[in-house]
């Protein structure tokens, strides 16, 4: 024997097309700017002056598209982040880490250069430099800092002249060797698992 049918005089109203065309134009117009940005050749990105904080770099860099939480710009070959970060209690460990970061795990083991209150650390395995600036006008107790990192195989011609715009001096030695053997590939490339005949 089969249950009976029943037929609901009041059925409840379907909101699914609806609510998935609302969410779909919503979608779109808030991810076009980003999305024509993209497609513009680089010729036709506006270039603009790199300032980090208050250290002017007497370079000009095309800013990024804003995909990240952080600022960043296109200099030639070499991409540079900048991330306020505050709690910075130690600068060499907080380097550490945004490199690490970028080499999804594996800890840098470069040249570390300091001057004051800025710290460069390179590692040419990562493909990568990060310096650590202190923030301007930020309370002392806050150890607020920019993590500034490059990466790229021209990484060197960035970091120089932004070293020496934020200390005076030039870039150590050390980290120009260091630099200098970074592969020509973009960024870091993990070794790939290789296969066990068994």
């Amino acid at each position: 024997m089969s249950a009976p049918a029943f037929s609901y005089r009041l059925q409840p109203p379907r909101m699914g097309a609806g609510l998935t065309a609302v969410l779909l134009s919503a979608a779109v117009l808030l991810f076009a700017p980003t999305v024509y940005w993209l497609t513009l050749p680089d010729q036709l990105r506006p270039a603009e002056p790199l300032v980090i904080g208050d250290v002017a770099v007497p370079m000009e860099c095309t800013p990024t598209a804003g995909l990240l939480p952080s600022e960043g710009w296109y200099c030639g070959d070499t991409t540079v982040t900048v991330t306020e970060t505050p709690g910075v209690a130690d600068a060499e460990l907080a380097a550490r880490r945004a490199l690490r970061n970028i080499a999804f795990g594996t800890a840098p083991a470069g040249p570390v250069a300091v001057s004051g209150s800025t710290l460069v650390l390179a590692d040419a395995p990562t493909g990568a430099a990060a310096l650590i600036l202190p923030a301007p006008n930020e309370a002392p107790e806050e150890n607020t800092a920019f993590v500034v990192t490059f990466e790229g195989a021209d990484a060197a011609s960035v970091l120089a002249p932004t070293w020496q715009a934020a200390t005076g001096e030039a870039l150590p030695a050390t980290i120009t060797d260091e630099l200098a053997h970074i592969d020509s590939h973009d960024g870091f490339e993990p070794a790939l698992p290789q296969a066990v005949n068994v």
